[in-house]
């Protein structure tokens, strides 16, 4: 069974912070150093059970210096939403009315 994965480029943040020399130099000598967060969401699905721990360890002890990593486990079922009740509301109505032409068509 092959994984199969999904790459999301996430927003970038940018950000700057200003720096000041030692109290004892000019006021005006700071210096600005402009930033910027680059995010990644990384799916990675079908992953077998017996081998999704490994994984997720190789995955954090290889990690880049200067990376952060957050990894998340989840079940297939946390992605499925639950039906709507008027669909099911629909197939039960289908399935009552099947049941009543068969009653009807063994009545004759």
């Amino acid at each position: 069974m092959e994984c199969f994965k999904f790459r999301f480029n996430l927003a970038t943040e940018s950000f700057s912070q200003t720096l000041a020399h030692p109290p004892d130099t000019y006021k005006k000598h700071k210096e600005t150093y402009q930033f910027k967060r680059h995010g990644r969401m990384i799916e990675i699905g079908e992953v077998p059970v017996e081998k999704s721990d490994i994984f997720v360890q190789y995955l954090r002890d290889n990690i880049p210096v200067g990376v952060t990593v957050q990894l998340e486990l989840k079940k297939w079922q946390d992605y499925v939403s639950p039906p709507d009740p008027r669909y099911l509301e629909e197939k039960r109505l289908q399935y009552e009315r099947m049941k009543e032409r068969k009653r009807k068509k063994q009545e004759t």
